[in-house]
């Protein structure tokens, strides 16, 4: 059992009187009641219901055993009849608000039952005592609810005090939060709502702790305003970057396909696709294939033909039909071509130099005839035609529609090039007509000389 703390609570032997306080030692037990040597002319009687505040207890036999020291209190002194009766009381009272005290110093907490709601908070009770829980240190609380609170502050003259319930959970969040910022690593995905927006980034709280996702960090595409992409109460997915000291950075963009990638998922190489002329370059022109992807027309890859002019007749906002040439994932960049969707003529042509060839005028001027030939456009300059007149101008000679036969002189697949000569071609059908004429006159009128032919006009 308890002591009591001081010598001057003790009664010394002498006369006792009541609310004295006295220590003596059980000398007999019975189920409902025990005698207590307090050193007197007879012991004093406790009964169980002024011994113990626990409803649960039956009988003295479960709590007290023989010589147990106990301190009480007298309440009745009958010196005539022999009674002296005993009360614990006061003492328990007193006990347990020490021990109330010893747990503001500890700062343990303690379970309290809500008993009434007043001004600016409740009254609860705890071992027999009512303290003041502020409206401000609690949560929806209700009269009859119990709860574990500490107790901040007591008023020893009130036998009463203030409690809290806010700084348990106080100190429960910050041992939630450690753990799970701890737990938190970088490159990790969580799911966090928007809290705050500012212009330089928004505030993302998970269920401890909050992050910073700055205006950079939210999206691959150029956003005006943050307030017009994010909104305090939304729901996001992010990724850590960067956490230290305790404080996170986030991204957004980290999660989402660039621009690029978006693209990627719905074309591939070689797709036809259209796009609209954004800028000129020296080295070609950039299309614009959606609002924010864009690809390179190189200048090869205009036409097959390398004296087409393409870049001369395009103005921005012009739109092409082109193909995906390549897709560089690495670089994020996209090549596209002009002439992968046009017939390469040349691509057909097996003719060499010095092959004889048929060619049907589609153009004549000063300088020569444009003739199209083996499927592909040709020239022959005016230096490689047969005039058989008087006349030096071609249009005298030549004209549209006219089909001619020459030998070609030059030939550059790669650089679409095919030079025609009329006149080297008539100098071999003629060198090849006198070789065959030659060839079949006799041998005795091959021998014969001027003189031979002759020599009758000379003998007269």
């Amino acid at each position: 059992m308890s002591e009591i703390s001081t010598m001057k609570d003790v009664k010394l032997p002498g006369k006792i009187k009541v609310k004295d306080v006295v220590v003596g030692k059980i000398v007999e037990i019975k189920e409902k009641y025990v005698l207590v040597d307090v050193n007197y002319f007879t012991e004093g009687k406790i009964y169980l219901e002024h011994f113990t505040q626990d409803k649960t207890v039956n009988n003295f036999f479960e709590i007290v055993k023989l010589n147990d020291e106990v301190t009480c209190e007298v309440t009745k002194v009958d010196e005539e009849n022999g009674i002296i009766l005993l009360t614990r009381m006061n003492q328990i009272r007193k006990e347990n608000f020490s021990a109330i005290q010893g747990k503001v110093e500890s700062k343990d907490n303690v379970i309290v039952e809500v008993k009434k709601a007043i001004n600016k908070g409740f009254i609860v009770a705890y071992n027999g005592f009512e303290f003041f829980l502020p409206e401000s240190q609690v949560e929806n609380c209700q009269v009859g609810q119990k709860l574990e609170v500490r107790i901040m502050e007591i008023d020893e003259r009130k036998r009463s005090g203030v409690v809290s319930r806010r700084v348990i959970e106080r100190e429960i969040y910050q041992e939630n939060r450690a753990k799970e910022i701890d737990k938190i690593q970088v490159g990790d995905v969580l799911k966090g709502v928007v809290t705050q927006v500012e212009n330089y980034g928004a505030f993302v709280k998970f269920e401890y702790n909050q992050g910073l996702l700055k205006f950079n960090q939210l999206s691959h595409i150029f956003i005006d305003k943050i307030q017009n992409a994010i909104k305090v109460g939304d729901e996001i997915e992010v990724k850590v970057i960067k956490k230290e000291n305790g404080r996170l950075e986030l991204s957004r963009k980290a999660l989402l396909l660039t621009p690029y990638e978006e693209y990627a998922k719905e074309h591939k190489v070689g797709e036809t696709v259209k796009a609209k002329v954004a800028q000129k370059m020296p080295f070609g022109v950039i299309l614009q294939l959606n609002e924010h992807v864009t690809g390179l027309l190189h200048t090869s890859e205009f036409s097959w033909n390398p004296n087409d002019n393409l870049m001369a007749s395009l103005k921005f906002g012009d739109t092409l039909e082109v193909a995906i040439l390549a897709m560089d994932s690495k670089k994020e960049k996209i090549s596209l071509s002009k002439k992968a969707l046009i017939d390469n003529p040349w691509s057909r042509v097996t003719a060499k130099q010095y092959d004889e060839v048929e060619a049907t005028v589609t153009a004549v001027n000063s300088k020569g005839l444009v003739v199209s030939c083996l499927g592909v456009d040709g020239f022959i300059p005016a230096g490689e035609l047969v005039f058989e007149g008087n006349s030096s101008k071609v249009e005298d000679y030549y004209s549209v529609g006219d089909l001619v036969k020459g030998t070609i002189i030059d030939i550059n697949p790669r650089e679409w090039k095919l030079v025609v000569s009329v006149k080297k071609y008539h100098n071999k059908v003629e060198r090849e007509q006198f070789e065959k004429y030659m060839s079949t006159q006799t041998e005795e009128a091959v021998n014969t000389t001027l003189g031979d032919l002759f020599k009758n006009v000379l003998k007269k």
